[in-house]
């Protein structure tokens, strides 16, 4: 589910995810079981939700296995 003003960069696959209101997703991003909260980008090439040790160390994971990326988070 996308909400308005999100842009998805080219070859990026968003998948089984919410993605919240003023979000970027940059090129060749992957994103499955996630919800991404407002006033977000995320960096080209990114990966989220296909390696879950690697995202339990950025994010909050629920008991599900979904990606929480919260509001104005920095991928620096």
């Amino acid at each position: 589910m996308l909400f308005k003003n999100v842009f998805v960069g080219d070859r990026s696959l968003v998948s089984d995810s919410v993605i919240f209101g003023d979000v970027r997703i940059g090129k060749n991003v992957r994103l499955k079981n996630c919800i991404v909260d407002k006033h977000v980008t995320i960096p080209d090439g990114e990966v989220i939700g296909f390696d879950p040790a690697r995202d339990a160390e950025r994010f909050t994971l629920s008991e599900n296995g979904i990606a929480v990326i919260p509001e104005s988070y920095s991928f620096e």
